[in-house]
């Protein structure tokens, strides 16, 4: 393109000249020198086009690029943060259910607490209840616990209470019953679909364990 550019202008600057020779009477006639000057122009506008040409098309296909770039980083960027976004809630919802289960777990036994079993028995006397089934509740109680904290210390009362609640848990026959921790040494058995009599099997079936 330079190449091409300064041709034009080497004619141009020939034309002019041939022009100023006119003007002294070198070149005898002024139509030639108005031709030469047509021409020269001509000659320059045309070059000067083909020279710019290849420049401007580098950089229309520069800003397309660049464009294009723009346009991809900006997909980039948005699913990067639709990704950490994602993350973010999936974490949140991950650590609600946590929250969710810790303030519904007793710490020291992991059974279920008392707020647990106010949420359980509602839906499962109302299921009962619009089924025509039978519910059955326990509360159990360890017997002399204050005295046997006392004697062996609170590290030996709260392994007990780990040792107790172990117990109900393995030998409760089935998924849907519940065992939580009541409060203290107490603990209580939700048992669904369960009548007197079957309730009785299970609560002997675990004092059994126990002791």
């Amino acid at each position: 393109p330079a190449r091409v550019y300064l041709a034009g202008r080497i004619g141009a600057m020939l034309a002019v000249g041939g022009i100023v020779l006119g003007k002294f009477s070198i070149l005898s006639s002024s139509v030639i020198a108005d031709s030469i000057l047509m021409l020269a122009v001509g000659l320059d506008l045309v070059t000067t086009s083909l020279a710019l040409a290849p420049r401007l098309s580098e950089e229309r296909a520069m800003r397309t690029q660049a464009q294009n770039a723009l346009d991809q980083e900006k997909v980039s960027s948005k699913r990067q943060l639709e990704s950490r976004i994602a993350e973010q809630t999936r974490r949140l919802l991950e650590e609600n259910r946590e929250l969710s289960r810790l303030s519904l777990t007793d710490a020291l036994t992991g059974l279920p607490n008392r707020r647990a079993l106010t949420e359980s028995f509602a839906r499962e006397a109302a299921r009962a209840k619009a089924a025509g089934q039978p519910l059955s509740i326990a509360l159990l109680d360890v017997d002399h616990f204050k005295r046997f904290n006392d004697t062996h210390g609170h590290a030996a009362g709260d392994q007990c209470l780990r040792v107790v609640a172990r117990e109900i848990r393995q030998h409760l026959p089935r998924t849907g019953d519940l065992a939580v921790r009541w409060g203290g040494e107490e603990f209580c058995l939700l048992l669904p679909n369960t009548h007197l009599d079957g309730a009785l099997i299970v609560v002997e079936r675990v004092r059994l364990a126990i002791q």
